[in-house]
């Protein structure tokens, strides 16, 4: 994965690799997590 295009400051790709981390990937996974849920209940 690549952080930044260009020149950013460390302090700015530092913050934004936080945000990925504590924002973005567990929502991704309550996503895919609710999203199998409906696949096995559907096979059920």
């Amino acid at each position: 994965m690549k952080y930044s295009n260009g020149t950013l400051p460390h302090s700015k790709m530092m913050r934004s690799i936080e945000l990925y981390g504590t924002k973005v990937m567990p929502l991704v996974g309550k996503t895919l997590a609710a999203a199998a849920d409906e696949v096995r209940a559907a096979g059920a």
